[in-house]
């Protein structure tokens, strides 16, 4: 059975660690690339001080955060389609 995810818990994972939310919401090769993505540009701003970097790793967060947001949605949707399938199936007894 499949856990009900919090939509608010994943955004603010996001905040967090840009990525964590996605592999709160189970999509851990997701998840790798975008804590990957924001740990280099953070260390490019950090080494450099480049504020490109910073202002890439912030797109980045973003990007995250609406990503989380909308695989958040359609994991609901697609759990309230299956309860509202499973409630329409009739008992049947032998």
């Amino acid at each position: 059975m499949v856990k009900r995810k919090s939509l608010w818990v994943a955004i603010l994972l996001q905040l967090i660690i840009a990525g964590l939310g996605h592999i709160y919401l189970g999509r851990f090769l997701r998840g790798a690339i975008f804590i990957l993505v924001d740990l280099l540009t953070s260390y490019i701003y950090f080494q450099e001080e480049s504020i490109s970097a910073l202002i890439l790793s912030i797109i980045i967060t973003i990007i995250a955060i609406y990503d989380s947001y909308k695989i958040a949605n359609e994991m609901s949707k697609q759990m309230k389609i299956k309860k509202e399938s499973v409630e329409e199936i009739p008992e049947v007894y032998i």
